[in-house]
Formats: C-alpha cells, sequence, structure tokens
C-alpha cells in the first residue's frame, strides 16, 4: 500500500511539474512573440524612415528632371500633358532633415512674347530653338546647326541622333528625315 500511495504521489509531484513547466513555456513563448512584433515594428518604422529620406535627398534632382523634360519637349515642339508638380512626400519632412528646395513649382517656360517679325523670320524661343508655329524646315534647320538630325530606323521609330551616333544608325539601315 506504500508503494501505491509513493506512486500516486510521484505521478501527482510529476504532473504538477509538467503543468508548470507548460505555463512557463507559454510565457516565454508570448514573450518572444512580443519581442518579435516590436523588434519588426521598429524595423518597419527605420525602413520608412529611409525610404522617406531618400525621396526628400532627391526631390531637387526629380525636380530638375522634370523642368528638363518639359524644356526639351517645348523645344521639340512636343506638347506634354500638364501634370502636378512632384513632390518629395506627403508632408513636408520633420526640421531637423530639412533640405533646401528649389524655388517654385515645375512649370513649362512660356514663349517669348512675341513682336512683329520681318516677312520670312522664324519663330523661336528665347534659347533660339524653333518654338511653336515654326515651320517644319526651321526645326530640321535648327536640328542641323546642333549636329542633331531626326532619323527613321528600320523598326519606324524616329528619333534625334547625334552627331556621333549617325554613321552607326545609317549602316543599321536607318534613313534621314527632311
Amino acid at each position: 500500500m506504500a508503494v501505491g500511495i509513493a506512486t500516486l504521489i510521484v505521478i501527482g509531484v510529476s504532473a504538477a511539474v509538467s503543468a508548470y513547466s507548460a505555463h512557463k513555456a507559454s510565457e516565454a513563448q508570448k514573450e518572444s512573440t512580443a519581442a518579435q512584433t516590436a523588434t519588426a515594428d521598429k524595423s518597419l518604422a527605420v525602413q520608412k524612415e529611409m525610404y522617406e529620406q531618400t525621396r526628400t535627398d532627391e526631390a531637387p534632382y526629380r525636380q530638375f528632371g522634370s523642368g528638363a523634360l518639359n524644356q526639351l519637349a517645348f523645344g521639340l515642339g512636343i506638347d506634354l500633358p500638364a501634370k502636378p508638380a512632384i513632390t518629395a512626400a506627403p508632408g513636408p519632412p520633420p526640421p531637423e532633415k530639412a533640405v533646401p528646395r528649389l524655388p517654385g513649382p515645375i512649370v513649362t517656360r512660356p514663349a517669348a512674347p512675341r513682336t512683329a517679325a520681318p516677312a520670312g523670320a522664324v519663330p523661336t524661343t528665347p534659347a533660339g530653338v524653333p518654338g511653336p508655329g515654326a515651320a517644319p524646315q526651321a526645326a530640321a534647320a535648327a536640328q542641323t546647326r546642333s549636329g542633331y538630325i531626326r532619323m527613321r530606323a528600320p523598326t519606324g521609330e524616329v528619333e534625334l541622333v547625334g552627331p556621333d551616333e549617325q554613321d552607326t544608325m545609317r549602316a543599321q539601315g536607318a534613313e534621314e528625315i527632311a
């Protein structure tokens, strides 16, 4: 009988130890999950901060590139659809991380005011590039003066080609467009 009671006591103590161990393992798992969640949240916040900083750092270059694209299109007589100005991020950057911005929004440069020109004169922009309303021959003449010409590739694509690429394009079957 004493052996039976001792066995029951051992089984009871073993069950209590198992229950206690399971409870402790459960608490440790909850703490580990909370720590992993906190770490993931911090990592996400750091990544977002890095992304926003990169956007802020590159904003002047994006603005400059958009302005250059507008000028290039204007010089080629291409009308780009109106787009809103690009901002670095939603809202201003924090004051301690503020970067200087280019003044004003990105806009296309308006054409120079037109005055009565002599007969046969070609309308040009202030930079001397034929502007809207210029005859196609004037645009071709300006491109030739700059060394760039319009060429049509065998695929049908038309593009401006610089002097250093013209021979290569001709060798590939491209033809000059007047």
